[in-house]
């Protein structure tokens, strides 16, 4: 629901991205975005407004444990619809959910603390405390898989020198208070870069270690948390620290919340769990096989220099919300940083403002229309910004830009022009 504020700025005709525009992306802004969207079916904000309240409505519906399996389905649809409608304002906490929900449709996520266990509480056969099967092992790789390629990803120097977490931490449109205080402090960034790489790399091979598995897991748990709450703490992420806390609970033994004394109903009878619901899962067994191979595929040509993912298997992945590409803060972390200054002529005069916004979305969207070397993403920002201030005759945008030195040097600071329009005439473009 963070996003009901932009509706009408990001999903609709009227905003910085129309549907004319969004079939014109180049393929590499949307190689890692799904390839539909029910969103992108009507341009006015009316039709938004229905997606969102049938969205938020199914995510309720999900989180009470009500009709789990089809509230899963409906929320990951509706999910892979919205991102696909406006891929450049997506982070990897979008790409992580939309891939899990997938996996979670075949999870017994009702068996407990839920409407559904409640409901199924006079039933004869009590589900496990513990599940195994097809669509387990596939969440688990799946998540291995964001951490494991991350780390593949992360090959520039300042990784291997130990500078990266610094460079990270400069970041102006990330950080906060509490990262600038630590990102003054070059001499802990040789430690906190060199334990990210290990727990990315540890954590996620812990899951799959067949002996003291509770054990491992609980450790692999508390590794990967305690990771994202360091980046809670100091860099603004939105939600993504929460969907990975979300994520690795999954993995968490039933022994930890035994020891926790917290203990859920059991779910009877339930379909996913009984019997039935093994065969269930046997049966789906070679599509989730499949779609994992795909999904490694995918990824190694990811991995390849240049990036060659195949167009095949984008082609099964893109419609299942699958396609993703896990390289945060890599090869090395960004050291270019800056804002974007809207300069405005009226009759009256000309005046300066700056586009700063607290919202990530709004800052990834900023930070590709100023890297945009095509011009379609400032004429489609410029195009909104008239429509917004029809007394603007002319508009203009200049990044203020900042480059991150090695630590002890100021950073190099230049303004650049990107591009202007004149608003009688772009307000007539879409």
């Amino acid at each position: 629901m963070s996003r009901a504020s932009d509706l009408r700025a990001f999903y609709t005709d009227d905003g910085v991205l129309p549907r004319a525009a969004l079939a014109e992306l180049e393929a590499t802004l949307v190689r890692s975005c799904p390839s539909w969207s029910l969103h992108a079916l009507g341009g006015g904000a009316a039709w938004q407004v229905a997606l969102f309240v049938v969205a938020a409505a199914c995510a309720i519906g999900l989180a009470l444990g009500w009709r789990t399996r089809a509230m899963t389905i409906a929320t990951w649809a509706l999910l892979t619809s919205l991102q696909a409608r406006m891929p450049l304002v997506l982070y990897r906490g979008d790409v992580v959910l939309r891939a899990m929900l997938f996996v979670a449709i075949w999870l017994p996520l009702g068996a407990r603390f839920s409407l559904d266990a409640r409901r199924r509480s006079g039933s004869a056969d009590a589900s496990p405390s513990q599940v195994s099967g097809a669509a387990c092992f596939v969440a688990a790789a799946q998540l291995a898989i964001v951490y494991l390629v991350g780390v593949g990803h992360k090959s520039g120097p300042t990784w291997r020198d130990g500078t990266a977490v610094y460079y990270a931490l400069q970041l102006d449109d990330y950080v906060t208070p509490a990262g600038r205080w630590l990102g003054a402090r070059a001499a802990w960034s040789l430690a906190l870069t060199y334990g990210t790489l290990v727990i990315e790399l540890a954590a996620p091979l812990l899951l799959f270690v067949p002996w003291r598995r509770d054990v491992l897991r609980i450790v692999a748990v508390a590794a990967a948390f305690a990771l994202h709450a360091g980046m809670l703490v100091t860099m603004r992420l939105a939600l993504f620290p929460w969907i990975m806390f979300a994520c690795w609970a999954l993995f968490l033994p039933p022994r930890f919340w035994d020891a926790c004394g917290v203990r859920g109903g059991p779910a009877r009878g339930s379909a996913s769990e009984d019997g039935r619901g093994r065969a269930h899962d046997r049966r789906w067994a070679p599509v989730l096989g499949a779609a994992l191979c795909a999904i490694v595929g995918w990824n190694a040509g990811e991995l390849a220099e240049p990036p060659s993912p195949s167009p095949a298997l984008g082609a099964v992945l893109r419609p299942l919300g699958l396609v993703q590409r896990w390289s945060m803060f890599s090869p090395d972390p960004r050291r270019d940083d800056g804002f974007l200054v809207a300069m405005e002529r009226r009759a009256e005069g000309a005046s300066k403002r700056p586009l700063l916004y607290d919202d990530l979305r709004w800052r990834m969207y900023l930070a590709l229309v100023a890297r945009d070397a095509s011009g379609r993403l400032t004429a489609g920002l410029l195009a909104w910004l008239c429509r917004r201030d029809p007394s603007a005759e002319e508009l203009s945008l200049v990044f203020k830009g900042e480059y991150t030195m090695p630590p002890g040097e100021p950073p190099y600071r230049d303004d650049r022009f990107l591009d202007g329009a004149t608003c009688e005439t772009t307000t007539l473009t879409r």
